[in-house]
């Protein structure tokens, strides 16, 4: 026997993929029949989470908007031809409903639902909304929402839930951590340090990764006590660890 079948429509980074890889987990949790499926489009960072996960994974291959003409060109006809290949997929898979992550690899998936009949469900884990949720909520039929300010946001009648953001077991675990001092041997002294967390998103922004270092280093003489915490992503870790050694600065 086979139970309801979710796709998880989006992703690109990780503040689109974690929540629904938190929600998938507590719907297997809750009928180890559903079956879920990710419509990503299809970079290497969307498969290795998917695969790590054992969820189904499908293209639905679409392009940003770089700007001018062109990048504008690229960006409607990947979102046409998405469009199309995800009707197709919807028709072969029949889902009990698409959940949509986000950002703009999003849209073909949930606007396939929306025009098969597909109950449609919106997850924002943002203050503010992203511009796929404000455009994709005529056509659905809730959003869920972490922060009651995007419940204004949202132009169309549909309704829009609080749920806060769903997170993953791992992370919600750490709230039962009474103490980081074990985590001594990564560089942190106990709990009478204090800490500076430099988080520019789950795979790094290049100019935090750049910046932040040059302005730390004007601010040494002031950093004592301190230990820096710095999520560089993997692209750019080792650059990000040089600069820090080269201003003398200790960072994680």
């Amino acid at each position: 026997p086979r139970g309801p079948h979710v796709i998880f429509a989006g992703g690109r980074t990780g503040g689109h993929m974690f929540p629904g890889l938190a929600v998938a987990r507590e719907l297997v949790e809750a009928d180890p029949l559903t079956q879920i499926t990710f419509a990503v489009s299809g970079t290497e960072y969307e498969r290795e989470l998917v695969h790590r996960n054992r969820y189904e994974f499908l293209v639905v291959p679409t392009h940003p908007n770089t700007g001018g003409a062109r990048g504008a060109l690229k960006f409607a006809t990947s979102q046409w031809s998405g469009f199309r290949q995800a009707v197709r997929e919807l028709d072969q898979r029949r889902p009990a409903v698409v959940v949509g992550l986000g950002s703009f690899a999003s849209v073909p998936t949930c606007r396939a639902a929306a025009s098969r009949g597909v109950p449609l469900l919106l997850l924002e884990p943002n203050a503010v909304a992203g511009r796929a949720t404000c455009w994709l909520a005529g056509s659905a039929q809730l959003v869920c929402a972490a922060f009651p300010e995007v419940e204004a946001q949202i132009r169309f009648a549909c309704p829009v839930q609080i749920t806060g953001a769903p997170v993953r077991k791992e992370i919600a675990d750490l709230a039962a951590v009474p103490s980081l001092a074990s985590l001594d041997d990564r560089g942190y002294q106990g709990d009478r340090l204090r800490r500076l967390v430099v988080i520019g998103g789950s795979q790094g922004a290049e100019s935090l990764n750049q910046t932040v270092p040059f302005a730390l280093r004007h601010l040494k003489s002031r950093l004592g006590g301190w230990t820096i915490v710095h999520l560089a992503g993997p692209a750019g870790t080792q650059a990000t660890r040089d600069l820090y050694r080269k201003f003398d600065l200790p960072a994680v």
